[in-house]
């Protein structure tokens, strides 16, 4: 019952009513993976080993979270100073270097049932992640909220070293936990060289490994993904929050898509089956199951809804983009230009 209880050891004072430790107590240990500690009363106090190990309990307890709070004030830029956040650094024992990266991770469990012991699965992979590091001349500083991970790599001599390392830690969470999934999004490289230093650079870092991972997620097709992997998409994420952004989709997609909310026959998904087989009608008509002149309709009622020639290369080009910018600006996958990604 102990060793199920999740007990990090088993203590036996060793004294007149058990002179050694049970036999069968070793056995079970053993086949558990349970510690065993022998107490010798006349030695040491079983009261003082208690006190001993709450103490060292409570203060790893206080240094952890002292670290966490350091990590997402890194990450979310709320540093008073960079002197101060030195001398915090130094008081916990982080690592800040001139040269890193950061990393985000999306944990997700497959099986409910390990929902209870989730927060526990995370730090552990977490701790695998920082023993891994430091084996690979790495520093790993990291933390966790809601399933999220975000972390800072010191000393990354290059991509491929990154990207290897944590193809390994995926690996390695992969057979400890087969029924949780990892998604990991990588910023760039930041590098004192070319890029100067202080700590905003950290938020920055932090800010675009979790729009990687996030857009990553919604894509799809990636466990570890790089800016380059989802370059366009945040492109046009940042330009559709722009006013001139968000008056183009209203210029080229609002007729239309204020025709679809009030009316039986959508022509929203006609236009995005249309462009993405290059505007070839048949295959169009036999994907979306109609005839041929049945299609040639509804692409008439595109045209004279949103007040442009399908015919013109350069209409059906702003089309495209508009379509592919409401998509990335948009975690819902029937929002724009989704099939193919083509533009």
């Amino acid at each position: 019952s102990i060793a199920d209880s999740r007990a990090a050891a088993l203590a036996i004072a060793i004294g007149p009513y058990a002179r050694t430790i049970p036999p069968k107590a070793i056995t079970i240990a053993e086949e558990r993976n349970l510690s065993l500690i022998e107490i010798r009363p006349w030695k040491l106090r079983f009261s003082e080993v208690s006190e001993r190990i709450l103490q060292g309990v409570l203060e790893d307890q206080f240094l952890r979270k002292a670290r966490d709070q350091f990590v997402w004030a890194l990450a979310t830029g709320r540093i008073a100073s960079d002197e101060r956040a030195c001398r915090h650094a130094k008081r916990i024992g982080a690592m800040l270097d001139d040269d890193f990266c950061a990393v985000a991770a999306l944990v997700n469990s497959t099986d409910n049932a390990l929902e209870p012991d989730f927060a526990d699965i995370v730090d552990e992979m977490l701790g695998v992640a920082a023993d891994m590091a430091a084996s690979a001349g790495l520093h790993w500083l990291g933390t966790t909220l809601d399933g999220r991970v975000v972390a800072f790599i010191g000393k990354p001599r290059n991509g491929t070293l990154i990207s290897s390392f944590l193809k390994e830690w995926l690996a390695v969470l992969k057979h400890r936990f087969p029924r949780v999934e990892v998604l990991v999004g990588i910023s760039d490289l930041y590098l004192a060289a070319v890029g100067g230093h202080g700590l905003t650079r950290y938020a920055d870092a932090a800010a675009s490994a979790l729009e990687i991972v996030e857009l990553a997620a919604e894509r799809g097709g990636h466990r570890i993904a790089v800016f380059r992997d989802v370059a366009v998409d945040v492109a046009l994420r940042r330009s559709a929050k722009e006013h001139s952004g968000a008056k183009l989709m209203e210029e080229y997609l609002g007729a239309l898509l204020a025709h679809d909310r009030n009316k039986k026959l959508k022509l929203m998904p006609t236009l995005i089956e249309y462009l993405a087989v290059n505007c070839n009608v048949s295959v169009c008509a036999r994907n979306l199951n109609i005839r041929r002149q049945s299609l040639m309709y509804r692409l008439e009622r595109i045209s004279a809804i949103a007040g442009c020639d399908l015919t013109d290369a350069t209409e059906r080009f702003a089309l495209q983009l508009t379509l592919r910018m409401r998509y990335a600006s948009s975690a819902d996958p029937a929002s724009g230009f989704h099939r193919n990604h083509r533009m």
